[in-house]
């Protein structure tokens, strides 16, 4: 054979670059044909997959309780006992059911497989197979981050060859056990004559006195902090609450929550039956309660304010930390003859003249439900300007 020198080789490379070859598909020998009664000399399936359906289907003849009739999104269920009823009487083919054959390898639905799996349903509308619980009860979604349900439960089945494998893994789907557990406490409840209804809403009742339990610590706690004027936060308060006291203060918060939950078992088992999304830790969540506790405590002493008829307003202002004037508001008034001095709240202003914190002191005590025309007192010297200039405010608004 005769060698090639170096520069022909990179000519012979660089045309076969560029040159047109055609794909050659080999076939493994010991892949065998295939061979029915039906088919003699049937091939293997190479271009064709089993799961694509080649069969004519009579619509006319096909059952209205067809379980590929419900997969639709179109069609819309009544109520639960509309799906009771749609379960009950799902079609079954009969033993000497004639099932299509799909692709080339001429594989079909099995009818012992109806009798393995009780949940298994076989559709002649879509030639395929289907979870009856699912397609009726599934919530369309599950599984890891609630994805959309596909293959059984919206999509109907048909790779035979891999049936065995995936109604096994099927059966074992949390969201499919979801749907069968449903399923049989409706129907009892439906036996013992329990309105479907009724039982809703004794779920929703029990969910929330779970929740109640599971929060009332919570704010229990915050309440008690906010009274001895602790600090909630601490160096690492983030993630779920471990009962064992860590190295790293985690705050005042968690550690007095953590102590009551150490004494109380009922509590500790809530707790740790709760969803890991759900446990009310947040700062977000502490700063909502916070929020609440402090609308309870306004409407409380605004309600005294204007029960006693006759208050006056105490005012003071100071910069916070990032250089916003915040304007401080209280209230003198007479609660069971005696004289009390409550603070309302906080109020940002953009100016500290006259005329500006006299419209703040009206616009706020308006806001927050305060009867303006009980407003009978100045507050202290240093502010006395802003009150004459906020009376005569009022003076014009009650004109």
């Amino acid at each position: 054979m005769k060698k090639l020198n170096t520069n022909e080789k990179k000519r012979k490379l660089v045309s076969d670059y560029f040159k047109v070859q055609n794909k050659i598909t080999t076939i493994d020998k010991t892949d065998k044909t295939e061979e029915t009664k039906d088919n003699p000399g049937l091939k293997p399936e190479t271009t064709q997959p089993e799961h694509i359906m080649s069969v004519n289907i009579d619509l006319n003849n096909v059952n209205k309780f067809d379980i590929g009739n419900f997969i639709d999104k179109s069609y819309e269920f009544k109520s639960n006992e509309d799906k009771l009823e749609i379960l009950n009487n799902i079609w079954v083919p009969e033993n000497n059911y004639i099932f299509p054959k799909v692709g080339n390898r001429n594989l079909k639905f099995q009818y012992q497989w109806l009798q393995k799996w009780f949940w298994l349903a076989y559709s002649s509308l879509l030639n395929g197979a289907l979870c009856k619980f699912c397609v009726l009860f599934s919530r369309k979604k599950g599984g890891i981050g609630d994805q959309a349900l596909g293959v059984l439960c919206t999509v109907q089945f048909n790779s035979w060859k891999n049936a065995i494998e995936k109604f096994s893994l099927h059966e074992m789907k949390e969201y499919h056990k979801n749907c069968i557990i449903t399923v049989q406490t409706l129907r009892h409840n439906v036996s013992s004559n329990t309105s479907i209804n009724l039982l809703l809403d004794q779920s929703l009742k029990d969910q929330i006195s779970f929740n109640r339990k599971l929060i009332i610590p919570v704010i229990e706690t915050i309440i008690l902090c906010g009274r001895q004027g602790l600090a909630m936060r601490g160096h690492n308060d983030s993630g779920p609450l471990a009962l064992n006291f860590p190295i790293e203060n985690d705050g005042n918060f968690r550690s007095i929550l953590r102590n009551t939950l150490n004494q109380n078992k009922e509590l500790f088992e809530i707790r740790s039956k709760a969803n890991k999304n759900a446990h009310y830790l947040s700062p977000t969540t502490q700063n909502e309660i916070i929020n609440s506790c402090q609308l309870i405590i306004l409407n409380k002493i605004v309600s005294d304010i204007n029960k006693s008829q006759c208050f006056s307003i105490l005012a003071d202002e100071t910069a916070d930390v990032s250089g916003i004037e915040q304007f401080s508001l209280s209230a003198r008034f007479i609660k069971e003859n005696i004289i009390v001095e409550s603070f309302l709240l906080f109020v940002p202003v953009s100016s500290t003249t006259g005329s500006n914190l006299s419209s703040v002191i009206i616009d706020t005590l308006k806001s927050i439900g305060i009867d303006l025309k009980y407003l009978k007192g100045q507050g202290p010297k240093d502010y006395m300007m802003v009150l004459l200039v906020c009376r005569e405010n009022l003076m014009v608004f009650n004109s």
